[in-house]
């Protein structure tokens, strides 16, 4: 479409008519006697100020899966501005036929809507606006940079003055856009009602479509809804919607954009609305855990803004397009595997991780993301605000410390019932005394002669605190930092007795980057969930790199391998290779299993969100059973098992490819203890 130009003497005549128009508003008698306030109304018109920009309209931001559809959007409008050519034809002909007629003809400002608005105003004492399309973006815009309460006042009080410099501003637009990029900016802007501005956001929250999928019948309903988003709304107010939509339609066919034939068919579809109103932020994701995760990221980066108000308002306002790790095959089987403790006092969270990259597949919880009843805002796969202790899953990097001190996997070492440590007892501090410290197993077959390899299939807590006797402590929490391993509140790692019982606070998503190491054969790969972010400066990404060599990762493989194969872990089976390590802490404040697959390394955390220790895991039902203790091996080592062989591929399975390490261990030989009985499977 040509741009089109108004000559100086149009503008007069225009201004003349607006200074009518705006008489009739503030009097009630229109006085002959009035051509010098006209003409000084006219001059006025034709100064006022004529620049108005069209840019920073607010646009809703998005997150977006690895495929690219997207799951969370953020927004103070709910408005995504698409171009011309991604608006359906009838759309923007339903919106010229009932809202400006002569929207081609008219530069701006229509004299004929005008004086037959100012008619019916003075017969009946309304206000009929008379307003061209043009003239509602100018307000649209001027509402919208309104910088205060005041301004956003004076954007929508009904005066001459408002009046007048909308319509100055409309002629002014008319003379430098075409008529088409108006009504885009336009269609674009406008409110349709239940939270939906511009005609993308629109067909979305209507129809569950894209704009330039709508249909004729949808179309016209669209373009019903402006003038009065409430009156028309199809929800509350169908049979009002639906002879708006049909008056739309007797418009079209008024404009000549459709025929009497096409209008008749139009009128037979039923409303078809689907969806409704959406929700803003994580509440609405179908992964409100991942979308936290990702918003918490956003918000803490300084080059989205100086405080975290400024990178909230980019995140709402900026239209940035969030392109994240997240596996909706992942999440999905992850969340159904969850989700069996639905009902129950205790929560399951879950975080997924692939090995080698640091990507973060998915992260899910049990209870709904939100506020309000049956929801929590509490990320627990990230920890909370506290993170949880991580009972024996700690014994892991005793274990890889052994490694690589080079202690034989077929380490024996008589393990009692109950052991005290009196090497330990300086650095443990007991009302300010030094103190032996005294561990003990889970259950009383738990005593006996086990090899490395058996103690920690086994878990075996007097055999492991003696393994920390020879290793120390130090040693293994300088392997966990090194996969990222830190407390939940992002100090050090306590260096203490206790650390191989896992008595350290720390969150599943860190757990998770530890067993994706051992997967990747040693090799560490910070987490992160972002991959690009358009619009704005995409947050760095620290680089992968060796901690383990090849060899010590896995050595442990292996042995972690039993864990599964016959130990404690034996309800995480699935098809394929897989490692890991259970965990359940003291008092049965918590349950942990960890583990990896060649392809995926994931964590199982379970707990009563309310507290660990004030709520234990004991007395509990969940999906129809009863678990008078939950260890690790119970429900989170099923509920591991389920997600991995519910993610692609993981009902084929993959092989371990390891390095030159000692050889698997053989599951059916050795008794595990000293008088040939298997331990139970507890840990």
């Amino acid at each position: 479409m040509r741009l089109r130009t108004v000559p100086r003497v149009a503008e007069l005549v225009l201004g003349l008519a607006v200074i009518a128009l705006c008489l009739a508003l503030v009097v009630d008698t229109v006085v002959v006697a009035a051509g010098l306030w006209v003409k000084q109304r006219s001059d006025e018109f034709v100064a006022l100020p004529t620049a108005l920009g069209v840019t920073g309209v607010p646009q809703r931001s998005v997150l977006l899966d690895r495929t690219g559809r997207p799951f969370a959007y953020f927004w103070e409008q709910d408005r995504a501005s698409v171009p011309a050519d991604r608006m359906a034809t009838s759309v923007r002909q339903a919106m010229v036929a009932v809202e400006d007629a002569r929207f081609y003809e008219n530069h701006g400002v229509d004299l004929q809507a005008m004086l037959r608005a100012l008619v019916h105003d003075l017969r009946t004492g309304g206000h009929e606006g008379g307003s061209t399309i043009t003239q509602q973006y100018v307000k649209n815009l001027l509402l919208i940079q309104a910088q205060s309460p005041e301004g956003e006042q004076a954007a929508t009080r009904v005066s001459s003055r408002r009046k007048l410099a909308e319509a100055r501003y409309a002629v002014a637009l008319t003379r430098r856009m075409s008529k088409d990029d108006i009504l885009t900016g336009y269609l674009n802007l406008v409110y349709f009602g239940r939270g939906a501005y511009g005609v993308q956001a629109a067909a979305e929250t209507f129809f569950g479509t894209d704009a330039d999928r709508l249909s004729v019948p949808q179309a016209a309903l669209l373009a019903g809804l402006v003038k009065s988003p409430t009156a028309f709304d199809p929800y509350s107010h169908p049979a009002e919607a639906l002879a708006r939509r049909d008056l739309v339609l007797d418009r079209m066919v008024a404009a000549g954009a459709l025929t009497m034939t096409q209008a008749t068919t139009a009128k037979t579809a039923p409303l078809g609305t689907r969806k409704g109103a959406k929700l803003a932020g994580c509440q609405g994701s179908s992964a409100g855990y991942f979308c936290d995760w990702v918003q918490r990221q956003i918000l803490s980066d300084p080059a989205l803004g100086r405080t975290p108000k400024q990178r909230q308002h980019r995140l709402d306002t900026g239209g940035l397009v969030v392109r994240t790790t997240l596996d909706r095959a992942v999440q999905a089987s992850t969340q159904r595997a969850v989700s069996r403790a639905r009902g129950s006092r205790a929560a399951l969270a879950a975080v997924v991780e692939q090995p080698g990259t640091g990507a973060v597949l998915a992260m899910a919880a049990s209870v709904p993301f939100g506020i309000g009843p049956g929801r929590s805002s509490v990320n627990l796969a990230v920890g909370g605000s506290t993170g949880f202790q991580a009972g024996s899953t700690f014994k892991l990097f005793v274990l890889t410390q052994a490694v690589q001190d080079g202690l034989p996997m077929d380490l024996r070492i008589y393990a009692p019932q109950r052991y005290t440590s009196r090497q330990f007892a300086p650095y443990n501090v007991v009302n300010g005394r030094p103190t032996p410290y005294t561990v003990g197993n889970a259950a009383d077959s738990e005593s006996g002669v086990f090899t490395l390899e058996q103690a920690t299939w086994h878990s075996v807590n007097t055999y492991y605190l003696q393994l920390e006797e020879r290793v120390g402590f130090t040693g293994p929490a300088r392997i966990a930092e090194s996969m990222g391993v830190r407390r939940a509140d992002g100090e050090p790692l306590q260096r203490v007795p206790s650390f191989t019982l896992g008595t350290n606070e720390v969150t599943p998503l860190a757990m998770a980057g530890a067993v994706a190491t051992y997967a990747a054969h040693g090799r560490y790969c910070p987490a992160f969930g972002i991959t690009d972010l358009v619009g704005a400066p995409a947050p760095s990404r620290p680089s992968c790199r060796q901690v383990l060599s090849p060899r010590v990762a896995d050595t442990v493989t292996r042995v972690l391998s039993g864990v599964i194969g016959q130990g404690t872990g034996h309800n995480a089976a699935v098809p394929g290779d897989a490692a890991g390590k259970t965990g359940t802490v003291q008092d049965f404040s918590a349950a942990w299993f960890i583990g990896y697959t060649p392809r995926y390394a994931a964590v199982v955390w379970m707990g009563d969100p309310r507290g660990g220790f004030g709520h234990p895991l004991i007395n509990l039902r969940v999906g129809g059973r009863f678990y008078p203790r939950m260890y690790g091996g119970d429900l989170p080592a099923q509920t591991w098992g389920a997600l991995i062989s519910g993610a692609p591929g993981g009902q084929q399975g993959e092989p371990f490819r390891l390095t030159d390490a000692p050889v698997a261990p053989d599951f059916n030989s050795g008794s595990g203890t000293e008088k040939g009985r298997k331990p139970k499977h507890h840990r």
